[in-house]
């Protein structure tokens, strides 16, 4: 039940922020005209594993590929004009490459989504990383 809580919670985030938007058209003539969605790991990455074991059925893969192609499919329906992309669309693995890649090659706008694991079941709470065009932050 905790689990879909959290999805639900995370879920109803991501669509506040396309819904409260302007309008598609308004948006586009800003530029944002293509979104990547990166449902985090995959493949032979589970990212974080279940609520009490690795053996109980929820990996962070699939619970962020099921939410993020339901994010897609919101951002569509609300915005038509804004075109939808996703690092991956089924359970494989896309390096960090292949991602940075495809977000610096298409993306008006990259959204990764990923769900924190943690073994204390009261731990709560959401966390947001924003890295834009005008960022400091250099990599090495």
């Amino acid at each position: 039940m905790a689990i879909k809580i959290r999805v639900i919670t995370i879920l109803t985030l991501l669509v506040s922020l396309f819904i409260t938007m302007p309008s598609a058209s308004a948006q586009s003539a800003k530029g944002l005209r293509t979104v990547v969605i990166d449902p985090g790991h995959g493949g032979k990455d589970p990212g974080a594993l279940g609520l009490y074991n690795a053996n109980s059925g929820y990996h962070e893969k699939d619970i962020v590929l099921a939410v993020s192609l339901l994010l897609g499919k919101k951002i569509q329906e609300a915005y038509p004009e804004v075109r939808v992309m996703y690092t991956r669309t089924t359970d494989v693995f896309i390096t960090r490459n292949d991602r940075a890649k495809m977000a610096n090659t298409h993306a008006d706008l990259f959204i990764s989504v990923h769900c924190n694991g943690n073994k204390n079941i009261h731990a709560s709470g959401t966390s947001v990383h924003i890295l834009g065009p005008k960022s400091k932050r250099k990599d090495n």
